[in-house]
C-alpha cells in the first residue's frame, strides 16, 4: 500500500508539472510583444536606408559595367561590318598621275564594287604623251601593275586585263566586303636615257652612284579608299571580251556626245552670226544718215560686230573639224568593236597582280 501511494503522488505532481509549464507556455504566447523605441526605429531606419543605397549603388555600377560591355561589342560588330579607309586620301578620279619620267601618265576614271560577289573594279585611261591625250595609242605592256589590298581577305585575287589600246581594268575577285582599302600602283617598265650617267673616269664613280640613288620614283600610287567606292550589285565578273566590248561602246558614246555638242555650238553660232549681221545693217543704215560726230564712234561698233562674225565664223570652222574627226573616229572604234566581236583582234595578254 506504500508504495501504491508513493506512485499516486508521484503521477500527481507530473500532472500538476505538466499543468503549470502548458499554463506558462499559454501566458507567454498571449504577452503582447514589446515596440522598438525611438532609438531601436532611427537605427532600424538608418540600417533600411543604408542597405538600400548599397543595393542602388550595386545596380548602377552593373549597368555601367553592362553598358559599357554592350557599347565594346557594338564597336566591334560596327568596325567589322562598315568600311574604315585608310589613313591615306582617296584619289580623286579623273586626276591625271605621272608615271615614270618619260612624260607617261594614268588616270583613274571609274570604281565599282559588289558586296556580295566581292568583285572590285576599277577602270584606268593610259597615255604616253605630256598633255595626257587618252586618244594616243599606248603599249599597255611598257606599265607594269602592283597593287595590295588592306583587310582583304585570305583569297582576294587580281588581274590586270587590257580593254583597248589606251585602257587597262584592275579587278579584284574574292574581296572581302569590308576592306579598308586599296592601293594600286603603276611604274614605267622602259628605261629612261636621260637617267643614265655614264663616268668617263673613276673620280666620277662616286657622283654618279649619287645620281643614280637620287633618281627620282618611277610609279603612281592610287588609293581606293572603301568608302569611296561606287556600289554596283550587278556587277559581275565578265569576260576580257566583254570587257573590251564594254569599253568601246563607252569610247563611240563619248564620239557621239562630242558630236552633238559640237553641232549645239555651230547652231549657236549661227544664230549669233544673223544677230550681228542684223546689228551691223542697222549700224550701217545709222551711219549713212549721222553726222561727223557720231561717225567715230559707229565706225568702231562696226568694226566690233565684224570681229564678233569673224570669230563666231572661225569657231563654225573649228566645230565642223571637231565633228569630222569625231565620225572618223567612230567609224575607227566602230570597226574595231566588229574586228572583236568576230575574234580578228587578239587582246593584249591578261596579267595576274
Amino acid at each position: 500500500t506504500c508504495q501504491s501511494e508513493m506512485k499516486l503522488a508521484v503521477l500527481i505532481h507530473l500532472r500538476v508539472w505538466k499543468l503549470w509549464v502548458g499554463n506558462m507556455q499559454n501566458y507567454a504566447s498571449k504577452r503582447p510583444i514589446s515596440r522598438p523605441n525611438l532609438l531601436q526605429r532611427v537605427r532600424l531606419c538608418r540600417r533600411k536606408i543604408h542597405d538600400r543605397y548599397i543595393e542602388n549603388q550595386r545596380a548602377w555600377i552593373r549597368n555601367i559595367g553592362l553598358s559599357i560591355l554592350g557599347l565594346a561589342i557594338g564597336v566591334t560588330i560596327l568596325n567589322l561590318m562598315l568600311p574604315r579607309p585608310s589613313h591615306f586620301d582617296s584619289t580623286p578620279l579623273n586626276q591625271q598621275m605621272t608615271v615614270g619620267t618619260q612624260a607617261k601618265s594614268a588616270t583613274l576614271t571609274q570604281r565599282e564594287f559588289n558586296a556580295k560577289q566581292g568583285v572590285l573594279q576599277l577602270n584606268f585611261s593610259l597615255s604616253d604623251d605630256n598633255n595626257g591625250n587618252t586618244d594616243s595609242l599606248v603599249n599597255v605592256s611598257d606599265f607594269n601593275f602592283q597593287a595590295v589590298a588592306e583587310h582583304g581577305g585570305s583569297h582576294v585575287n587580281g588581274q590586270v586585263i587590257p580593254t583597248s589600246d589606251n585602257t587597262v581594268i584592275v579587278r579584284f575577285n574574292h574581296l572581302a566586303r569590308g576592306f579598308n582599302a586599296v592601293f594600286v600602283s603603276i611604274s614605267d617598265k622602259q628605261i629612261d636615257p636621260s637617267q643614265i650617267t655614264n663616268p668617263d673616269n673613276t673620280a666620277a664613280l662616286s657622283s654618279a652612284k649619287k645620281s643614280t640613288s637620287a633618281a627620282p620614283k618611277s610609279n603612281a600610287t592610287f588609293v581606293i579608299n572603301r568608302d569611296k567606292v561606287a556600289t554596283n550589285n550587278v556587277l559581275k565578273m565578265v569576260s576580257q571580251k566583254q570587257l573590251a566590248l564594254q569599253e568601246y561602246d563607252h569610247k563611240i558614246s563619248l564620239e557621239n556626245k562630242l558630236i552633238k555638242i559640237n553641232q549645239a555650238s555651230m547652231k549657236k553660232l549661227n544664230q549669233a552670226i544673223k544677230q550681228s549681221l542684223s546689228t551691223l545693217q542697222t549700224y550701217q543704215n545709222q551711219l549713212q544718215k549721222s553726222g561727223d560726230d557720231s561717225e567715230n564712234s559707229l565706225t568702231q561698233s562696226i568694226q566690233k560686230v565684224q570681229d564678233n562674225i569673224q570669230e563666231a565664223q572661225s569657231g563654225i570652222t573649228a566645230a565642223q573639224q571637231n565633228i569630222t574627226k569625231a565620225k572618223a573616229d567612230k567609224s575607227d572604234l566602230l570597226k574595231t568593236k566588229s574586228a572583236i566581236q568576230s575574234n580578228k583582234i587578239t587582246l593584249p595578254k591578261v596579267r595576274n597582280l
